[in-house]
């Protein structure tokens, strides 16, 4: 994972580990080992918000996935089900932490030389972070079923400070 800030905006880059066939329902898995995506120092304001202007995916996959994808918002850090399982968060996670969901469809992406690109633009969605900063994220196959290469899914996520 890597982090540009440029002023006061940012564009968080996330590799998402993934491995073979995927069912609608799966949630997909990153290369931290942990069930979710950390988004790290998400709000440089002492207020902890910021704003989701877009997210961005790269798919390398020989034949791009037209599988529609969740993406799943939380304040906290969460126990997410794992890589290739159904997808499960607890009712009081949810209820604690949950802020917000983005979705993609198959319309979303552009094939380029063999390869998937799309953007979901959030409309500068404000989300609050943790005392630390940090913003959570888990994925999940809304529907479909994509068969993604192991770190062939890439995530740009594009964010301002208020």
């Amino acid at each position: 994972m890597s982090v540009l800030i440029v002023g006061a905006n940012r564009l968080i880059e996330v590799d998402v580990v993934t491995s073979g066939a995927y069912a609608a329902g799966d949630q997909l898995g990153v290369s931290t080992g942990l069930s979710y995506i950390k988004i790290p120092n998400y709000s440089l304001s002492s207020s902890g918000y910021g704003f989701i202007d877009e997210v961005r995916l790269v798919d390398t996959t020989d034949t791009p996935n037209a599988a529609s994808l969740d993406f799943f918002f939380f304040t906290n850090e969460i126990t997410g089900a794992g890589d290739n399982v159904a997808f499960s968060v607890s009712d009081a996670q949810l209820k604690a932490s949950w802020q917000w969901k983005i979705s993609t469809s198959g319309t979303t992406y552009t094939t380029v030389s063999s390869n998937g690109i799309g953007i979901v633009d959030c409309s500068k969605k404000l989300l609050k972070a943790n005392k630390n900063r940090d913003l959570f994220m888990l994925i999940r196959v809304a529907s479909g079923t994509p068969n993604f290469a192991n770190g062939s899914l890439k995530l740009l996520i594009a964010s301002l400070q208020g």
